[in-house]
This record gives C-alpha cells, structure tokens and sequence, in this order.
C-alpha cells in the first residue's frame, strides 16, 4: 500500500493540546493557537490561561513582552 500517512499525523497533531494533551476528533476543527506565534495549540482557555506565564517567555512572537495567547 503506498498511502501516506503523514498527512493523518499532521491533521491530528493540530488537535492536540500542548498543554494537558487532550487528543482532539480527527474530523473535529483543529485547536487554538497562540495569536503570537500560532504554534502551541490549547484545547480551551483554561489551558490556554494555565500555560501564558510560561509560555509568553519563550514564545517566539512575543515582541512586546505581553505575548499573545
């Protein structure tokens, strides 16, 4: 079989939470992402809210020192 699975890691991937790991459906929309760098993905705001103080140090599109979670 030559079906490329990668493609399927990816779709996943932009459902998971970078915070608790919730794994989202795989034919659900993809999970929020941090307004600055559009990378950490967060299920909700409670995770998203729990991770700003760490985040927002590290975050690479945080320019302003206010991040943008």
């Amino acid at each position: 079989c030559s079906t490329d699975l990668s493609s399927g890691h990816v779709r996943l991937a932009r459902r998971r939470c970078d915070v608790c790991g919730l794994q989202g459906e795989p034919s659900g929309p993809p999970f929020p992402v941090c307004g600055a760098c559009r990378i950490r993905r967060y299920c909700g705001p409670e995770c998203a809210n729990a991770d700003f103080i760490t985040h927002r140090r590290s975050c690479p599109g945080n320019t302003g020192g206010k991040g943008g979670i």
